[in-house]
């Protein structure tokens, strides 16, 4: 035995000595791969500056084994910045298991199809890298994924869904924004496929078929969180989504369900910890709902969100069931009555918004215990009775607190609020209106210390604005005292950064105001005031207006502000699609002059309204100039001219207005003007002629308009009066200093003060209210430089003249 023992010696060592020389081979060619894999990617950042030397296991998002020494982990997500093109060399990592390119930017190109070659593969993570393109079926090679986010941010799309039967371990699958809707009649089928997926994310996928009953051999036995939310259904929910025994998150918000009840009555919902079903077209009492989910013996659920419906009745004691609540968001339904004393229960509630419903009574005490409560939005209710300190005593996380009334009486809810109290909470948002919190500023908000936007409207204090609000100018980021009977001098400067939002219209204040100071702002509306004089040449001054290097892509949470834009007599719900929102409406004013030709160099100017004021003079030549101009209304003034042909090169003008004044000459016949087809936009323009107008020009169109040598002595008016007696002050009616729209966002509008809170995703053409609407205060970005001063004499400012000229011009998004 021993002797055969010697024989076999020798070849152990051999295949040990052949191991070892081939082990190092295959550790060169992996590091071979990663070098290729650099070269391939555009970094600009050098994020990827570590990548020298032989350790490769040492590199940046490089992970190898401890004993063996292969990659088998790379993640880039962390990185962030990385584009380019991504070597097949990956082919060469034969025991990666973790691929992670997330967050980065690859410019639209297609996800490559050999990443389905990667086999050992258990997590692979492309989400938000700006994939695009049609979704490689050959990841369905991938049996041991367990974890797949192709969750993207431009146009990706998918074929069909088949290829996902081949990911038999498939535990979390993300295909948000991924466009699926040739799969909408099979996507439930082949999810059904996957018998150990537990978290499934098909938001905003394009879907229009929400099946009305699962398959008899259903495999979704694993699946505890379902998002199904930005489809468009049109469809009722159907029951099955409430028999999944596993599920315990359900996500169903803005994607055009309805007729919930009585479904709610009947379904399963013991072990839901999230319900969300915003936005929705969803009927029935939420009474209901509420006592069929407090009916369970295991108190589970932790966020409740069914804001944006037509949920109605009062909330039952029942809401006091739920122990382990955190969030409530019924806002935007039509729940009456009061809220129940047992709202006191919810010991671990942080966020309740109750916003525009119809709710009255009084305001239960109880909710004074709530002593994790962050969040609170009680406005445009009928609350009456009194609020006292009793009602906030308790609240120590308290960060923002918002209410109002709704009833005519402005003393239906009276806070009755001691003047030495002093909060134990330090607010970021504090936003009262339609109240009665008495003549005076509220003492108590002096101890608030971290306030960054406050809003105190429509309360009819008489006072002086107190200095602890000019203290926290550098903090603020929105501040609107408007409507009430505010007195007294401003500072000589106002001390906020340009691009913060103040309002202080429809008050009795003196301002010593320097129009320089205001460069930064984006929206300016003087509309339906008493402005007298001309419009000052150092409006073009508004380098908030005339540059787009201000734009940030970020995500921010903040008020969005919409505009109406009035043209002859018409209410135009106005939307922009660019990332700065510019607006100037002078109209219903008495203004003299000519229109200065240093308006033209506002290069960004998205809407110009200044109708129905008494204006002369030819519009500037320069005018062509302002190309991204989408509305402008210069009807009913005393201009005269031709309509300069210039204005044929402002290609994104879709709304135009110049009836009633006195221009002359040929109607442009080029570009936008050929769409503008209604002869009442050059009504009231005898002397104008060509289409569309039934009055045929005798004289060839003249492509210029000369000279401006009618100049009139009107234009020798010192523009400084423009800026006399009430009209500085009342650049702050209306005006929304320096709102800044971030990403391709969208700005809506329609009537009414409400200011709703909206989370804006770079990534999304979508504004979309927020369950928990705010979390992030606006915040004041740093102070420019002051720039050249227009200034003029104090002057005061005085409530509007009529119903009319109280009118609100800029709106917010309902």
């Amino acid at each position: 035995m021993g002797r055969e023992h010697f024989q076999i010696l020798p070849l152990i060592l051999l295949a040990l000595l052949v191991s070892v020389e081939a082990s190092p081979t295959s550790i060169d060619k992996e590091m071979a791969a990663l070098v290729k894999f650099k070269e391939s990617l555009n970094d600009t950042n050098a994020q990827l500056s570590s990548w020298i030397g032989e350790d490769f296991c040492k590199w940046k998002g490089v992970g190898c084994n401890n004993e063996t020494g292969h990659v088998e982990k790379l993640d880039l997500g962390s990185i962030r910045g990385l584009g380019g093109q991504i070597s097949p060399s990956l082919l060469d990592l034969k025991y990666l298991n973790y691929l992670e390119l997330s967050n980065n930017y690859f410019q639209g190109m297609r996800i490559p199809s050999f990443l389905g070659s990667l086999e050992q593969l258990t997590f692979l993570d492309l989400s938000g890298a700006s994939f695009a393109g049609m979704v490689p079926p050959h990841l369905g090679n991938l049996s041991n994924l367990r974890h797949l986010d192709l969750s993207s941010s431009i146009s990706s799309w998918a074929a069909n869904l088949h290829w996902l039967s081949g990911l038999s371990s498939l535990e979390y699958l993300n295909m948000r924004r991924v466009n699926i809707s040739l799969a909408t009649t099979h996507w439930l089928q082949a999810i059904n496929m996957l018998p150990f997926l537990t978290d499934l994310y098909i938001s905003h996928c394009y879907l229009t078929n929400l099946p009305p009953s699962l398959l008899p051999s259903s495999n979704l036995t694993s699946l505890s969180v379902l998002d199904l939310s930005d489809n468009n259904f049109i469809s009722s929910v159907p029951q099955w989504l409430f028999n999944i025994s596993t599920l315990v998150d359900l996500e169903l918000g803005s994607s055009s369900v309805k007729g919930l009840y009585p479904h709610l009555a009947s379904g399963n919902f013991c072990g839901f910890r999230k319900l969300g079903l915003e936005d929705n077209d969803i009927m029935g009492e939420i009474s209901e709902v509420v006592r069929n989910l407090a009916g369970c013996t295991e108190d589970s659920l932790d966020e409740l969100s069914l804001a944006g419906n037509r949920l109605s009745v009062q909330l039952p004691d029942s809401i006091g069931h739920f122990k382990k609540l955190r969030s409530i968001s019924l806002d935007g339904n039509l729940i009456t009555g009061p809220i129940p004393a047992s709202i006191g229960e919810l010991s671990n509630l942080e966020s309740l918004d109750l916003f525009s419903n119809k709710m009255n009574g009084s305001i239960a005490e109880t909710l004074g215990t709530l002593g994790e409560l962050n969040y609170l939005d009680l406005r445009e209710n009928d609350w009456e009775g009194y609020l006292w300190q009793n009602h906030l005593q308790g609240l120590a996380k308290l960060d923002t607190f918002m209410i109002s009334s709704s009833l005519s009486s402005r003393k239906a809810l009276v806070f009755n609020i001691s003047n030495g109290w002093v909060p134990p909470f330090n607010l970021t948002v504090i936003a009262i209106s339609h109240c009665d919190v008495g003549l005076k500023f509220p003492t108590w908000l002096e101890s608030q210390t971290q306030l960054a936007n406050i809003l105190l409207t429509d309360l009819a204090i008489s006072d002086t604005i107190p200095n602890w609000i000019w203290k926290l100018s550098s903090k603020i980021g929105a501040l609107d005292l408007s409507n009430n009977q505010l007195r007294g001098e401003l500072p000589i400067s106002l001390p906020f950064s340009p691009r913060t939002w103040v309002d202080l219209s429809s008050n009795r204040l003196e301002v010593p105001f320097r129009f320089g100071l205001m460069r930064g702002l984006h929206i300016l509306d003087l509309a339906q005031n008493d402005l007298s004089g001309s419009i000052p040449a150092c409006l073009g001054n508004l380098s908030g207006v005339s540059s787009l290097a201000s734009n940030h892509q970020q995500s921010l949470v903040f008020p969005v502000i919409g505009m109406e834009v009035v043209t002859k007599g018409r209410e135009l719900r106005y939307t922009l699609t660019l990332n700065l929102v510019n607006i100037i409406d002078f109209s219903s004013n008495n203004l003299t002059g000519e229109i200065p030709e240093e308006i033209t160099s506002l290069s960004t100017l998205g809407a110009l309204n200044l109708s129905h004021n008494q204006l002369k003079g030819w519009i500037p030549q320069k005018v062509g100039g302002l190309h991204l101009l989408e509305t402008l209304d210069l009807s009913s003034n005393h201009l005269s001219g031709q309509i300069p042909a210039t204005m044929t090169s402002m290609t994104s003008l879709n709304h135009l207005n110049l009836s009633w004044n006195n221009f002359s000459g040929p109607i442009p016949s080029a570009n936008q003007f050929l769409t503008f087809n209604d002869p009442s936009i050059y009504e009231g323009n005898p002397q104008l002629c060509g289409s569309p107008l039934s009055t045929k020009c005798t004289t060839p169109d003249v492509g210029d308009d000369g000279d401006r040598s009618h100049a009139n002595a009107e234009t020798d008016i010192d523009r400084s009066s423009f800026w006399s007696s009430a009209a500085l002050p009342l650049l702050l009616r209306g005006l929304r200093l320096g709102l800044e729209l971030l990403g391709p966002s969208r700005l809506l509008a329609q009537r009414g003060r409400r200011i709703d809170w909206f989370s804006v995703d770079p990534s999304s053409d979508r504004c979309r209210r927020r369950a928990s609407p705010l979390r992030t205060p606006i915040s004041a970005p740093s102070p420019a430089p002051s720039p050249p001063i227009c200034s003029a004499p104090p002057s005061r400012l005085g409530p509007p003249s009529s119903p009319s000229a109280a009118v609100e011009r800029a709106t917010s998004v309902a």
